[in-house]
């Protein structure tokens, strides 16, 4: 479920301490842009965003440096917010809610 080229934001991101990001990103840059490196942030913010790369984050390789184009890192953070949402509708519809579970008949009848 891939959108259409990825376009320049309309909006400024920012990265900690109010500098806007720039529209090419270094992995430093990006793991501070998703706030990876801080206390709520991963372990190792590396095997994160390797992780995020096998999941679709695409990269540019620019000389010996891979970097993060900003509209596709948008991109792939609206991709994976609809895939969670979509997991957490499914899983909803398709448990059956308590008020809807019938009891067994055996619990129904009185002792003889």
């Amino acid at each position: 479920m891939i959108s259409e080229e990825p376009q320049p934001p309309s909006f400024t991101a920012y990265l900690p301490g109010g500098i806007p990001a720039p529209l090419v990103l270094s992995e430093q840059e990006l793991i501070s842009l998703l706030r990876l490196d801080g206390e709520d942030g991963s372990k190792d913010p590396h095997l994160t965003l390797q992780y995020y790369r096998s999941r679709g984050l695409k990269t540019i390789q620019l000389g010996k440096h891979l970097r993060f184009y900003l509209p596709d890192v948008i991109q792939f953070l609206e991709d994976q917010s609809r895939l969670t949402n979509l997991r957490k509708s499914q899983d909803f519809n398709g448990h059956t809610p308590v008020s809807s579970v019938t009891r067994s008949p055996n619990l129904n009848r009185r002792p003889a």
